[in-house]
């Protein structure tokens, strides 16, 4: 039951059916009115989506004649007998009912549970996998009820079956499959925004018992050449029965769509002949009326249409208040549990309804997009569950929106079983990314923290080092996170979790974001990689907030920005409005949150707050034009944030806020060193004065320094070093036996990681560094080496 335990004692209708033909008790209940939309709807064909250029399959198979998988009543599927309460069957797919032995990734399948003895849920899974909560299909004691189910298949080629409560004959036949992999069988998605195609009441009049009726499903937003339809069904009748869909001229001995007294609806997939022509048989003792509505359809090729993509979880959970009469709430898809937030051209949802107190239907459409007029799941008043299958597009931030079309209230939940993904294009390997450096807080007994180092290779491999020792640089131990069938991009970003351990996110090259957290602190050894989706056209950054939670935040190809707060019981980017950003932001901490700045559309700045509870503060403009790259902030007491940034002749600019929070009216430059990249900028620990890094035209590190702390002046560029630097410069706080100090990093254009140590007058003693006096003024000095070699890939 959706995850709620409701008892509900209905009056059972006894069965005997050989294959699918049956005879019921007749069940004393008045027919409901269909609460669906009448008349035929008119609506412009769609275009069809661009090819599934990933390469990894999701095209649909529909099987000519659906396959059973399992029938506990009569052994198929290797199990005999009803099932038990909290009971979980394994059954085998692969091979089975017309699905082939290999390159399958998904089925779609109709399930339904035969008069159980107490209100239960079922729950379909990939053999193996652990359970996640979400149902397929709620159904009272006693019904005989179904809906369709997309669901991946396991490593092994099985699926799982989990009954809730009671005890249910459980019956799975196969509509059809998605490949895997790249196939010269199936065609993609095409979605559509919902227009009915059938609706008997329009004049054609009830289906007899036992009869059959024939219907013409292409022509319209279907078109002639499309291999499989999705529908919705909504079925009204006096007695419960059956539906079987087939091509015209042929037979249906298995049902797709098992129907109550009442009105009844679900989604459920369609194989359509040449003329586009199917048969629908009236398995029941009773007239009946149908409607039919497309969600859309499957090409008839594999190099067109939307490749689905398995993804079970559960969206929403209904809160403590249900949902008025007409009310509305907008569920998040994209984003959701490794989902990107772009290129999704439709959701399949399991949506159900948990105890309506009236007749009604749920209707669903994208949350940016005309309110829907058909229904995506009818329910009646005092029923438990009732759940539907349902495909529907997304709006721009990818949500659908759902409404409570009765007059009662209604709880609701919303199950995630796939997406339909349109191609999304590759993001190139970055070269020369910038090295990220993070020291970490000492566990155990450490009185310092170790260093974390990790960067993306010019070939797309991610590099991970660990310097056990803050003191010795030649300790440094790397590790190779990447395998030769991914490839990674741009910059990483580090961050320590509450329980001491590291966790790296990384852009991969198909655009999505994906992090890895090693095993335990301090450890050797890394978790699997996880999805977190994304589909962002710049690199994650990271912040932390004061209570310790790690927050992702990342730029998609429309300049919206986007954030994935893992405090979040489900890991879900979170659209944060249109700044029109054109890069990565930076991320620094900032009274009551997180201080996000980032240069947008025309290169002007921008900057805004995001705040513990989630929320993002109004955009800043700071102004500027032709600003370019990441800008570099400092962050002083009191919250005082200077921003610096290339301006568009090369040379670096900066902007300070006053201690009330204002920022300068205007830019000032940064002496008039003309910089290749991006800027990099600390303040100094030692003599609290800020230092400014860039990597010069001539590919050299150059270093300023402020000329007196807080003065907002500087002094003259001076070069780091001699040596041709292939990316830009990183800056980050270290803390080893000589007190607080700061370090550089960079990669030659040999790929060599150089460390540039900010000297303390001690160490500049010792090393013999001339020029490092102390005072206001002095020229602090840098100890310089190179990490170990990375292994090689």
């Amino acid at each position: 039951m959706v995850g709620i335990d409701v008892s509900v004692e209905f009056e059972r209708g006894r069965m005997e059916r050989s294959g699918r033909a049956l005879r019921w008790t007749r069940v004393a209940v008045g027919v409901l009115a269909l609460v669906v939309s009448v008349g035929m709807a008119v609506i412009a064909r769609q275009a069809p989506a661009q090819a599934d250029a990933a390469g990894i399959g999701g095209d649909y198979v529909p099987l000519s004649t659906p396959g059973a998988l399992l029938d506990t009543r009569s052994g198929i599927g290797g199990v005999t007998g009803a099932r038990g309460p909290g009971s979980t069957t394994s059954i085998q797919v692969l091979g089975i009912g017309g699905v082939p032995m290999a390159e399958v990734g998904a089925v779609l399948v109709d399930v339904t549970a035969v008069s159980p003895s107490a209100t239960t849920h079922i729950s379909l899974r990939p053999d193996g996998a652990p359970a996640n909560g979400v149902s397929a299909l709620n159904v009272r004691a006693g019904d005989i009820l179904s809906n369709s189910a997309a669901v991946q298949v396991g490593a092994n080629g099985r699926i799982s079956v989990y009954n809730s409560a009671g005890s249910t004959h459980v019956l799975i036949d196969v509509q059809g499959y998605f490949t895997s992999s790249m196939q010269p069988v199936g065609g993609g998605f095409v979605p559509v925004d919902y227009a009915r195609l059938v609706d008997t009441r329009a004049g054609q009049g009830a289906i007899p018992a036992g009869a059959t009726r024939t219907f013409t499903l292409t022509g319209g937003v279907i078109p002639a050449g499309a291999s499989a339809a999705f529908v919705d069904f909504i079925v009204g009748s006096t007695e419960r029965g059956w539906l079987a869909v087939y091509a015209e001229g042929g037979s249906g001995p298995r049902a797709t769509v098992d129907f109550l007294a009442g009105t009844t609806s679900h989604g459920a997939s369609v194989r359509l002949p040449a003329n586009g022509r199917v048969t629908v048989a009236n398995n029941s003792t009773e007239p009946i009326h149908l409607a039919l509505t497309a969600q859309g359809y499957f090409t008839g090729t594999p190099s067109t249409g939307a490749g689905f993509r398995p993804s079970s979880t559960r969206l929403y959970v209904a809160p403590a208040t249900p949902i008025p009469a007409n009310g509305t709430i907008d569920v998040q898809v994209n984003g959701v549990n490794g989902l990107p937030t772009r290129g999704v051209a439709a959701a399949a949802l399991n949506i159900s309804a948990v105890r309506p107190t009236q007749n009604g239907n749920l209707q669903a459409w994208p949350a940016d997009g005309a309110p829907a007029s058909f229904s995506a799941l009818s329910f009646s008043a005092g029923t438990p569950a009732r759940s539907a299958l349902a495909v529907t597009k997304v709006s721009a931030d990818g949500k659908v929106r759902i409404r409570n079309a009765s007059t009662g209230t209604v709880f609701i939940y919303v199950d995630l079983q796939g997406y339909f993904a349109d191609p999304l294009p590759r993001v190139p390997i970055a070269q020369y990314a910038r090295v990220t450096v993070h020291q970490l807080t000492p566990t155990g007994t450490a009185t310092q923290g170790e260093v974390a180092y990790a960067y993306v290779g010019n070939y797309g491999e991610v590099m991970v080092g660990r310097q056990r020792n803050p003191n010795v640089f030649g300790s440094v131990e790397w590790t190779n996170l990447s395998e030769m069938a991914t490839a990674f991009t741009g910059q990483p970003a580090l961050a320590q979790l509450a329980d001491g351990r590291v966790q790296l996110a990384v852009q991969h090259t198909d655009s999505n974001i994906r992090s890895i957290s090693e095993t335990a602190p301090s450890s050797p050894t890394w978790q699997g990689w996880n999805a977190l989706g994304g589909s962002m056209a710049s690199p994650p950054t990271t912040g932390k907030l004061a209570d310790g939670t790690v927050v992702l935040f990342a730029v998609d190809a429309d300049g919206h920005l986007w954030a994935l707060n893992q405090r979040s019981p489900v890991p879900a980017w979170r659209n944060l409005g249109d700044a029109g950003l054109t890069g990565p932001v930076t991320v620094v901490v900032a009274d009551g949150g997180l201080r996000l700045v980032g240069v947008g559309a025309g290169g002007a700045v921008q900057t805004a707050i995001y705040r513990a509870s989630g929320s993002l503060s109004a955009w800043e403009d700071l102004g500027g034009s032709g600003m370019t790259g990441t800008p570099a902030v400092v962050v002083a007491p009191g919250y005082v944030t200077r921003v610096f940034v290339r301006g568009p002749d090369g040379v670096i600019r900066t902007k300070s806020q006053d201690i009330a929070g204002t920022f300068e009216a205007e830019w000032t430059a940064v002496g008039d060193l003309p910089a290749a990249g991006s800027p990099a900028a600390i303040l100094d620990p030692l003599y609290g004065r800020i230092a400014v890094v860039v990597r010069g035209t001539d590919n050299y590190l150059h270093y300023i320094w402020e000329n007196a702390q807080a003065l907002g002046t500087w002094g003259s560029w001076q070069t780091l070093e001699a040596s041709v630097m292939g990316s830009d410069p990183t800056v980050s706080r270290l803390t080893n036996d000589d007190g607080q100090q700061w370090m550089i990093t960079a990669r030659t254009i040999n790929n060599t990681v150089r460390y540039f140590v900010r000297a303390s007058p001690s160490e500049a003693g010792r090393a013999g560094l001339a020029g490092d006096a102390i005072g206001p003024t002095a020229t602090p000095r840098f100890t310089a080496g190179s990490l170990p070699a990375p292994p090689a890939r």
